[in-house]
């Protein structure tokens, strides 16, 4: 349940008591890790829930109506941002139904479903990235940049890398990513060098929380403060997109893309596939008409116009000496 009092404690103004709110997000908390939902889920719809109750100024959710839904929706927000709100709304409603607690009415009921976003993949340039490299970090900022760029780890998965994950004997490593999902890649020779001056068991980056290990936002803060000394706006997480789209470009075989990015579906692979700028431009310059036809008309004819008759009669017997003969 500590989840769900942490999400109290941080909307005091909003609950500041323990109202039957606690008892609805606990048993919804509770639901969802009995389900199998992941806990990165499970925090995710917590925390979208309490950012609705907060910004409609309710503090039992069974006095949510779809009008407050609505209202919540229709902030100028991210689409992605959005998608995320609208599932959790739905999610939620379809819970509250099935266990038998009656809300004024379907909270989702006659709200389009927001259009999903169609993933666009954001590499880093080779310059910035070159820079990166070449700075001098201490070790813990040194090994994020290089789990989240050579082995292509979410921040979340570099946070909890533990000695153990690693075979190097092997040169495997096992990564336990969204949904709990466990799964071998192989490991970057960058990444093998790293492992020798890193902790031999437990967690690489431990922390005195709860957890043990160090925080996904305290991972992605780190990298995003590089990336700024290199003049770079880029996030942590576009260092997984830098990998997998050099990767796609070098590689040109996206089932080995897929399995390198854990990626469940084909179609989140894909956005990687997407064409270089010089590829590009390359291509568009080939879209040259007149080239072609040139090509296809052979030279051009000498002009007969300002030749005097001798001039004329001289060039027209070299013409004719280019003509093949007869047999």
């Amino acid at each position: 349940m500590g989840a769900v009092l942490r999400l109290v404690r941080d909307h005091a103004d909003h609950y500041p008591t323990p109202t039957p709110t606690l008892n609805i997000l606990e048993q919804y908390e509770a639901y969802m890790s009995a389900y199998g939902c992941s806990p990165a889920t499970v925090r995710t719809r917590l925390a979208v829930l309490a950012g609705l109750l907060a910004y409609v100024d309710v503090n039992d959710p069974l006095e949510l109506t779809r009008d407050h839904v609505i209202t919540w929706l229709g902030r100028p927000v991210k689409a992605w941002t959005r998608h995320t709100y609208y599932k959790t709304a739905v999610h939620f409603s379809k819970w509250l139904h099935e266990f038998g607690y009656d809300p004024e009415s379907d909270l989702t009921k006659g709200i389009p479903r927001p259009p999903t976003p169609q993933p666009v993949a954001r590499p880093i340039d080779d310059a910035t990235i070159e820079r990166m490299l070449a700075l001098k970090l201490t070790p813990r900022p040194h090994a994020y940049v290089r789990l989240a760029l050579f082995q292509a780890l979410r921040v979340h998965e570099v946070a909890k890398v533990r000695a153990e994950d690693f075979d190097l004997a092997s040169g495997w490593l096992l990564v336990t990513g969204k949904g709990d999902k466990t799964v071998p890649i192989p490991i970057h020779p960058e990444v093998a060098k790293l492992a020798g001056s890193m902790p031999e068991l437990g967690y690489w980056f431990p922390s005195h929380t709860e957890s043990g290990h160090v925080s996904p936002v305290s991972v992605s803060k780190t990298i995003s403060v590089a990336l700024e000394r290199c003049g770079s706006t880029a996030t942590a997480h576009q260092l997984r997109d830098t990998a997998a789209t050099r990767m796609q470009r070098q590689v040109k075989d996206i089932r080995l893309t897929q399995a390198m990015m854990r990626h469940g579906s084909i179609r989140s692979t894909q956005k990687y596939t997407e064409a270089a700028n010089a590829d590009l431009e390359k291509a568009v310059k080939a879209l040259d008409w007149q080239d072609a036809s040139q090509a296809a008309a052979g030279p051009a004819l000498p002009s007969l116009a300002g030749l005097n008759e001798e001039q004329r009669r001289q060039l027209m017997a070299e013409l004719q000496m280019t003509l093949p003969k007869e047999d």
